[in-house]
């Protein structure tokens, strides 16, 4: 009623005291309520992590909308590490009960876990330090290096071409999965326009 402004004067702040009593309570739909205050910093001071807390609560009690949001702060990296895994388990549990905006960014999800799980499995793991080839540096090494070929006949490494990132041309180092560092701020795969907008309004 106090956020609402339905028969008493509208007060976020107030809003958020009786948010928080019946939260302790373990009220799902009120940890949702408070989990959007705190995201949007709504008669609390803005707070991330605690927002993700509130909409853990309430999403494992089966609040839709709190599984929606917590997976989406989850895809972003928002108020926790970034964890597509996590991510897309509350997103399903979200789809199944029914929330459009779960279908669609779950599947944008899972493309971009996707796309960096194959860049990362066809980067380079060994630089050149780790044992395992004839010359303890996992990579084989003179006439050797010469005869490693696969079954197709192409060489799979050869020494004299292969520098540890730190020395490699920038177009040749292995990509960074940062989203910040990728363009418009998403990893790649991500687009602005796979996001779905989280539920921003109390219920």
């Amino acid at each position: 009623m106090y956020y609402h402004g339905q028969g008493v004067v509208q007060s976020d702040r107030e809003a958020a005291r009786w948010y928080i009593i019946a939260a302790n309570q373990g009220n799902a739909r009120a940890q949702y309520n408070l989990g959007v205050m705190y995201s949007q910093g709504q008669g609390v001071s803005k707070w991330d992590a605690e927002a993700v807390r509130w909409y853990r609560l309430a999403a494992e009690q089966g609040h839709a909308k709190a599984q929606f949001n917590l997976g989406t702060m989850l895809s972003e990296g928002r108020g926790a590490k970034r964890d597509d895994s996590d991510a897309c388990f509350w997103l399903e549990q979200a789809s199944l009960q029914g929330h459009e905006g779960a279908r669609s960014l779950l599947e944008a999800v899972r493309r971009r876990a996707d796309k960096v799980r194959g860049q990362e499995e066809n980067s380079p793991r060994d630089f050149g330090f780790g044992g395992g080839g004839p010359n303890g540096h996992g990579l084989p090494f003179g006439e050797e290096a010469e005869e490693a070929c696969d079954e197709e006949g192409e060489a799979r490494s050869e020494v004299s071409f292969f520098q540890p990132p730190s020395q490699q041309p920038p177009s040749q180092q292995p990509p960074s999965f940062d989203e910040r560092s990728a363009p418009g701020g998403f990893a790649p795969g991500w687009s602005g326009q796979d996001r779905e907008p989280a539920e921003h309004c109390p219920e």
